[in-house]
């Protein structure tokens, strides 16, 4: 079954008590009784996979919850009972074979059967952007949005059945989930699932859009392979085979972006991977950004920490260990 039976995080009958507890892990929000006279019985389990995190509630009583987003995205995948979900002026109906997902753009307003429960994946926005970028090659330059769905019956068959087994994982004490290198596994395969189970700005391209012209795929390709050169316009123009302009305009039209802003974005996952792997390689900071095509450290800096959420020096310490 798709739950989680580790020890309950809280227990309460009190609606603030448990707003102010899921806050710190989800979204800020508020817990409303929509019947004042019934009484709250709220459980929260927890499961962190690396950076992604698996939370079991329930509140057991109907409730309305209005949340304000941060940078993180959450899924809503249900389990038993009804939900309503109203985001972006969208509405959407949520059964327990349904699930539904939350971008950080607006206000969400959740409101829940007596009966209602859940498994909520909280994914950081970084982690998503990096696994597209990775896997695909293409610079997320346009804020990742994931469609709302209209029925709340999402295809989402995969990433159940994938979370079934990661809740019984996570139920035997399983020593996989010890092992760093099996964390990022999961944490990948999870990535994915979610990525193609529910539509977003970037389906097209997973799916591998034909209508990509060939010189803007060949500047790609050779930007990814040559990102720590230091190229020009017009080197990457050369090679795509066609005019900076026309470079540009393919750019602007099929990628949101510029040519130069995409090879930035290969430069900066370059600096990530080594800044990762620096405690073993003994590498600096500063190696590292000029290393990477960054001639200038306080811009290198700047740019790191609007990308990933925190600077070079942070990534070097907390991989560190």
């Amino acid at each position: 079954m798709m739950e989680l039976r580790c020890k309950p995080l809280l227990e309460t009958h009190d609606a603030v008590t448990a707003s102010r507890h899921l806050s710190g892990y989800l979204w800020p929000h508020s817990v409303a009784m929509q019947q004042p006279a019934t009484r709250l019985a709220f459980r929260h389990r927890l499961a962190s996979l690396g950076r992604i995190s698996i939370h079991a509630l329930a509140y057991g009583a109907p409730v309305t919850i209005a949340a304000r987003p941060n940078d993180a995205y959450l899924f809503l995948v249900l389990t038993s009972g009804m939900g309503y979900v109203e985001q972006d002026g969208v509405n959407a109906a949520v059964r327990a074979i349904g699930a539904c997902p939350l971008n950080p753009s607006g206000e969400a307003v959740m409101r829940f059967s007596p009966d209602e429960m859940n498994l909520t994946l909280r994914i950081p926005g970084e982690l998503l952007r990096h696994w597209l970028r990775r896997e695909t090659g293409t610079a997320v330059v346009e804020p990742l949005r994931f469609e709302p769905p209209t029925s709340g019956q999402q295809d989402v068959a995969g990433l159940r059945q994938y979370l079934e087994f990661l809740c019984a994982e996570v139920n035997r004490d399983s020593p996989a989930l010890q092992q760093p290198a099996l964390l990022r596994q999961f944490e990948n395969t999870l990535l994915g699932l979610v990525l193609s189970s529910f539509p977003h700005n970037y389906s097209g391209v997973m799916q591998g859009d034909s209508g990509v012209p060939p010189y803007v795929a060949a500047a790609e390709r050779f930007m990814r392979q040559n990102a720590t050169r230091n190229l020009s316009l017009a080197d990457v123009a050369a090679a795509a085979g066609v005019s900076e302009r026309s470079l540009q305009a393919g750019f602007r039209q099929y990628r949101d972006c510029t040519p130069m802003s995409f090879l930035r974005e290969q430069r900066l996952d370059a600096a990530r991977q080594r800044l990762e792997r620096a405690a073993r390689s003994g590498e600096s900071v500063t190696d590292i950004a000029l290393g990477c095509g960054f001639n200038h450290l306080g811009k290198f800096a700047q740019l790191y920490r609007a990308r990933f959420g925190e600077t070079p020096s942070e990534t070097r310490r907390r991989t560190a260990g």
